[in-house]
């Protein structure tokens, strides 16, 4: 009884190490988990410039950026997000106050609580494309990203939670590919402007004038 019960023990204590097995990569500075479906991604001291993050390592597919993975993280200038990536976690970029520009790839679900907030020098998505499968844009995911100034929200995208885009004074346009998209409160700014001409006029790009939002061409 006694040995059957030291093997369980040991059998549950390997399982357990197997579920939080982690790799560290120095040349990446890069740390990778698993987790179900694959692995995911965190940062390691010293990140800095235009950060690639791999589709995958050491065989298995890169499908996560961990919670709060990248949370600050001031020496990253860009960010590649590859396809692979289905969610970006809680606060995973949160205050990397100096990236320029994100290439998010299309593979992207969920963008998470808190994801980018801080990213005070954030210009652009490149294309102004955020990924053409988020359904999901997460409370407060961009919160004070200043320097945006024109969002295309894709077709996929289902909501944009309560102050998604909160802080980012200086949007000068918002193209909607879907004409029921649930915008969620504070999300943008005039937001209620905003809801109320894209409830009446549909999707397409809206332009912003102080407190108001007219649609565009």
């Amino acid at each position: 009884m006694k040995k059957k019960l030291l093997m369980s023990l040991l059998l549950l204590t390997m399982i357990g190490t197997s579920m939080v097995f982690a790799q560290e990569d120095a040349s990446l500075k890069m740390k990778f988990t698993n987790v179900n479906g694959g692995l995911s991604v965190a940062a390691m001291p010293g990140i800095s410039g235009e950060v690639t993050i791999p589709d995958t390592y050491n065989g298995q597919k890169v499908v996560a950026v961990a919670v709060n993975g990248f949370k600050y993280c001031t020496g990253i200038t860009g960010l590649t997000i590859p396809r692979s990536i289905t969610e970006i976690g809680n606060s995973a970029f949160e205050s990397c106050y100096n990236i320029i520009e994100i290439n998010m790839g299309d593979g992207v679900i969920t963008i998470g609580i808190n994801a980018f907030k801080g990213c005070w020098a954030l210009r652009a998505f490149k294309g102004a494309n955020i990924g053409a499968s988020v359904r999901t844009i997460r409370s407060s995911a961009f919160e004070g990203c200043r320097e945006l100034r024109r969002i295309w929200i894709r077709e996929s995208v289902q909501s944009i939670d309560d102050s998604a885009f909160s802080g980012c004074g200086n949007i000068e346009r918002v193209n909607f590919q879907q004409a029921d998209t649930r915008i969620g409160t504070n999300a943008f700014p005039a937001n209620e402007a905003l809801i109320n001409a894209y409830k009446a006029n549909g999707k397409g790009p809206y332009d912003r004038n102080g407190n108001t939002w007219t649609k565009g061409k």
